[in-house]
């Protein structure tokens, strides 16, 4: 986990390889007034989630309230106190500390109070009103990681192909120079002409035969 602590909030990132197991829960506490001793706290919100594979980030926004950000396992009662108890569950870091307290700095806005019956407006700047602190708990994201693919892709080196003998293979040849499959290597003459050659002669052959005979008939 990693904490970034900027003028405007407090940002826990969390990086997970696996499930979390148990609920965890962002917190909220304002803290009195007091740095020597700001107890007991109360809960201002809390939300209860769960941490899967991914990064999850949660966002703390600060306000003119000085408050506690946990992230914790376990319960989040209404008070806590060290000294009196209860106290909220384990954090869910302790190195670095899922803990951060923020003192605030920031005024908080008067109140303004309008009485029916009076002509005036009166402002008080001690107001003890309840403040609502948009502490943007509700805003966790996750976010998964892509999954590794495993599936291989088989790439032509070259552009080699393999080509078998009694089949055409015009994919490697450039147009205009298309051999056949069964073209001999040897000689560089096809099989097709040697076998046209061939019947010719065989006709040649048979013709010259019966000329002899025919010839013979007549001497005879």
């Amino acid at each position: 986990m990693t904490i970034t602590d900027t003028p405007t909030e407090v940002v826990m990132t969390v990086t997970a390889r696996n499930e979390v197991c148990g609920d965890v829960t962002a917190a909220v506490y304002a803290m009195p007034e007091n740095r020597l001793y700001p107890w007991p706290q109360t809960k201002v919100e809390s939300e209860t989630f769960k941490i899967k594979p991914g990064v999850t980030t949660v966002r703390f926004a600060k306000t003119c309230v000085s408050a506690q950000f946990d992230l914790v396992t376990g319960e989040t009662p209404q008070v806590i106190n060290p000294d009196t108890g209860p106290m909220h569950g384990p954090l869910l870091f302790t190195i670095p500390w899922s803990g951060v307290q923020h003192w605030s700095s920031i005024p908080c806005t008067a109140t303004t109070t309008t009485s029916p019956n009076a002509t005036t407006t009166s402002t008080s700047p001690n107001a003890t009103t309840t403040t609502t602190v948009p502490t943007q708990v509700g805003g966790i994201t996750s976010t998964v990681p892509p999954t590794t693919s495993t599936s291989t892709t088989t790439v032509a080196v070259g552009g080699l192909q393999q080509q078998r003998p009694g089949t055409a293979d015009t994919a490697s040849t450039p147009a205009g120079n298309v051999q056949t499959g069964n073209a001999l290597a040897a000689t560089g003459v096809s099989t097709n002409l040697l076998g046209a050659w061939g019947a010719v002669l065989l006709i040649a052959g048979l013709l010259a035969l019966a000329i002899r005979r025919w010839l013979i008939e007549i001497a005879g």
